[in-house]
């Protein structure tokens, strides 16, 4: 594949996963801007803690992994991706919807649309980071932090099964991507008013 495709790949990407579907649903259904609400975060969960619409939630964590799903099987269905290709996909949509061009270069934590990619390259790695998150929080109920130690984990059990149930190259893929959110969502403990966290069953 020319070098001048990797543009191509980046720029589509970037343009998907800019799409702000949070701020979009927000503002429509409830005229607010989700920039100026909870955490400020442009995502599912600050969707939740805005509104309290646990549907609009839902619906705004689908369209993130579409934001994501989408670009990479047109372009896993067009070009031969190699692993370079992969994470300039992977890298051109977070981007997108870490910094969308559309509401001031602001944006989510990366999990919807990074779920989304993942969902198309390595369906697998979603599936661990959910048994994950289920373990922890059966225990935790608390959705923030079960998202952190998932998020944490992940790579240790991808180093651990390379070979068996996942690829060299997908280890790369997923070791810099969990530290990113990881730490987005770490900030998130910060950012919230009077220190609240988010569980599964509303806003605490």
């Amino acid at each position: 594949m020319a070098d001048y495709y990797i543009f191509l790949i980046v720029g589509v990407a970037y343009l998907f996963g800019s799409f702000p579907s949070a701020y979009i649903l927000v503002r429509k259904f409830y005229n607010k801007d989700i920039r100026q609400e909870g955490s400020g975060n442009v995502g599912a969960m600050n969707t939740l803690h805005t509104t309290g619409n646990r549907l609009l939630a839902v619906l705004a964590a689908l369209l993130d992994m579409a934001k994501g799903a989408v670009p990479a099987f047109l372009f896993s269905h067009i070009f031969p991706l190699g692993y370079i290709h992969l994470i300039t996909l992977l890298l051109g949509v977070l981007l997108g919807h870490l910094y969308s061009v559309w509401i001031g270069f602001r944006g989510g934590r990366g999990l919807a649309v990074t779920a989304g990619v993942f969902l198309v390259i390595s369906p697998p790695v979603v599936g661990v980071w959910v048994v994950l998150w289920l373990i922890y929080f059966t225990f935790l109920r608390n959705s923030l932090i079960s998202t952190l130690i998932a998020t944490f984990i992940m790579p240790l059990i991808v180093f651990f099964t390379v070979g068996s149930l996942f690829s060299s190259d997908i280890l790369l893929m997923v070791l810099p991507v969990s530290m990113l959110i990881f730490q987005r969502h770490l900030s998130l403990i910060k950012t919230l008013p009077g220190g609240s966290q988010i569980n599964i069953n509303g806003v605490q």
